[in-house]
């Protein structure tokens, strides 16, 4: 449930993603080559969400990322218990590796390089992937469970249509809202790729209502 305690003068919400929580590809994040801009879009959803609840936004995402980096951005967050978090967890097939002082190497089947190509070729499998995600969220959502944070939880893709099967052991209830469901429904970004500004705003405003109406 949204916590609407104030922190300081505001309550923050923390957004954490890939590039569609970043907001790449549009109008403000987008640079002449078509890759992200420096800084996450202020029309991509988080900030839709924000501005409709009345909360300091704080945008977690990192274009590219894997649902392990995004398990690893929450962990490097410090929390209160009036804070909210969203969290849309990526694409299950992504992957990197992490390094000592905050680097890591990013592991994705559009990347072009040796060690994707080798990962893809003789470790990924569907199977290990969707239970690694499913511990990873599992273990996030606990961890906030016990701060007294309030959370929500939302995947890109519908994974039962995908034929990814929910384990037993699962405590998260994710929102049924899909980006990629309402990515589809409207014009693309300006890199021709990724949700463009109608599509962030529809997805926002069915948040913002979920929230507004289970709180």
């Amino acid at each position: 449930m949204l916590n609407l305690k104030k922190q300081n003068n505001k309550s923050r919400l923390f957004a954490f993603g890939c590039s569609n929580t970043y907001g790449q590809g549009l109008k403000d994040c987008i640079t002449q080559s078509t890759y992200p801009g420096p800084e996450p879009s202020l029309l991509a959803w988080p900030s839709i969400v924000a501005e409709n609840l009345g909360l300091e936004l704080s945008n977690q995402s990192h274009p590219g990322a894997s649902n392990k980096e995004i398990w690893n951005q929450v962990l490097t967050n410090t929390f209160s218990g009036g804070d909210n978090v969203i969290v849309l967890w990526s694409h299950l097939e992504r992957w990197c590796i992490l390094h000592k002082h905050k680097s890591l190497t990013k592991i994705g089947p559009w990347l072009n390089n040796k060690i994707s190509k080798f990962y893809y070729k003789k470790m990924h499998n569907d199977f290990d992937a969707s239970t690694d995600f499913w511990c990873r969220a599992n273990h996030i959502y606990s961890l906030l469970k016990g701060q007294g944070v309030s959370q929500y939880h939302l995947v890109i893709e519908d994974l039962d249509k995908l034929g990814v099967k929910t384990p037993w052991w699962n405590q998260i209830n994710f929102l049924p809202i899909y980006l990629q469901q309402i990515h589809t429904k409207h014009p693309v970004a300006l890199d021709g790729m990724h949700p463009g500004q109608d599509a962030h705003k529809e997805f926002a405003l069915q948040i913002v209502d979920h929230i507004k109406k289970y709180k």
